[in-house]
Order: C-alpha cells, then structure tokens, then sequence
C-alpha cells in the first residue's frame, strides 16, 4: 500500500497509535512525545543470558541462568526481548491483541526489528525459519487471528528468514483466570499444550519462535518442547516485549562449583 501522501497529514491530522492523542497537522510519527518516551527498551547488559528478564542488576558472567528461568525445562538456547512490557509497548501490544490493530503490528515489528537482528546475528547455529507461537484454533477462530503470526509474519521478512505459521498446533488452552496462577502451576498446567503440525518444515533447522511477550517463559519453553520434539536443531525465542518479576537485587550467584 503506497504511503500517504505528505500533504494529506496537514488536512488530516494523525492520531497517536498509543493515547489517540492528536498530533497536529504535518507531523508524520507515529507517536506523540510523551507515549514515544514510553517506549522502553529491554536493558541488554541487565537480562539474564537464558531467559532474557530484565535484572536489578548485570548478571555475573559465569552465571548461566537467574532464579526466575531455573525452573524452566531446557527446551529453548536463549531468549531475548526487544522492549519492557510496561509503558508503551504494553499498551500497544494488548491494542494489537484484543482490537486486531494492524498498525500497531507494524510498527511494533519495525521497531523491534533492531533487537532482533542482533539476537539472530549472535545465534550459532543461525535461524533460518520464523514459528510464531500458536492459539488454541477455537481461540484464533473466535478473535479472528493470531496477534504472534501478525508479527512473526513481519519480522521474517525484516530477517530475510522463512516463515511457517503453522508449524505447531496447540491442543488445549486455559481460561483466563488460570492466568494468575503461579509459575510454577502455569508450567505445568501448560505442559503438553503444543504439537508439531508440520514436522518436515523445522526437522533440522534452527529456529527463531516468535511471541508477542513472555512473562513467566512457561509457554514458549513447551512451544520450543515440541518444535525439539519434530526435529528442530534449534529453537531461538524473540519476543516483542518482556514482562515478569526480576530476580533479587545484586549480581546473580555464581554457578555451584562440579563435584570433586
């Protein structure tokens, strides 16, 4: 679709993607001040080097996980965010969730875009095919779409990258009250919830698994359970925004030291 042209923004002002916030004739982004100072990006050197959380301080480099991933089963290599769920990324995923907003899928993927390639640069072996995480087909069926394919989709492409939106299937899924149960309930209640679909298309490759934002990890570590399970070599988590509690304050503890 040709952009508009620039001229139309002065007789038409646009509107915040965020707040709907007018933003005045001429004024071409896509976001007013205050909601773009909102936009907060995932702190790279303060994440956990598995899961990705945002920490209260840099993890100690021989680390290999923090407390909040330790209980994760090791389906996945590492995962990684490109934005803190709070603030304006929040707002405009759940727009894209639960109002099918295109525009904030957009713009949302070309501005995590940069994250991603970093991530997908520093993975050995490389991705060489996007799986976004899958709803229930009664869910999908009943909103109409799935907000991880509307962004996988988009950052496949930014990636020059394969990609395959029906890689899995999911069996079953939770009412939304089971979402407060704790991580470790939410682990295994979702234990089992994916299939491969399409076994032939991952078997042997790597995998970027896209999701629109990760909390407790519980539902990409069994997405990337059964992508292993079909063959995957793989399996790379990216998702759009990072949420969940950090870990304690101060540097992670050191790993304990191999039996004698």
């Amino acid at each position: 679709m040709p952009a508009a042209p620039r001229w139309l923004s002065f007789l038409l002002p646009r509107a915040c993607l965020a707040c709907g916030e007018c933003l005045g004739p001429g004024i071409e982004e896509p976001l007013c001040r205050s909601c773009a100072a909102g936009m907060l990006p995932v702190p790279e050197e303060r994440c956990c080097p598995r899961c990705g959380v945002v920490l209260p301080a840099p993890p100690h480099p021989l680390s290999p996980r923090c407390p909040a991933c330790a209980e994760l089963p090791d389906t996945f290599n590492r995962a990684a965010s490109a934005f803190q769920y709070r603030g304006t990324a929040g707002r405009l995923l759940r727009s894209l969730k639960y109002r099918r907003d295109s525009a904030a899928a957009v713009f949302l993927a070309r501005e995590a875009l940069p994250a991603a390639r970093r991530f997908a640069l520093l993975a050995d072996p490389a991705p060489t095919i996007a799986v976004p995480v899958p709803l229930h087909p009664w869910r999908e069926f009943r909103r109409g779409y799935n907000q991880a394919a509307e962004l996988s989709t988009r950052l496949a492409e930014g990636l020059a990258l394969e990609h395959e939106p029906y890689a899995l299937n999911r069996a079953f899924t939770w009412r939304p009250q089971v979402r407060r149960r704790t991580p470790e309930e939410r682990l295994q209640r979702i234990r089992g919830a994916f299939r491969p679909h399409l076994p032939g298309r991952v078997a042997g490759r790597a995998v970027l698994l896209v999701d629109d934002v990760m909390t407790t990890g519980a539902t990409v570590a069994w997405a990337a359970s059964a992508l292993r399970g079909a063959g995957a070599s793989a399996v790379w988590i990216f998702t759009i925004a990072r949420a969940g509690a950090a870990a304690p304050k101060g540097a992670l503890p050191l790993p304990p030291a191999p039996p004698a």
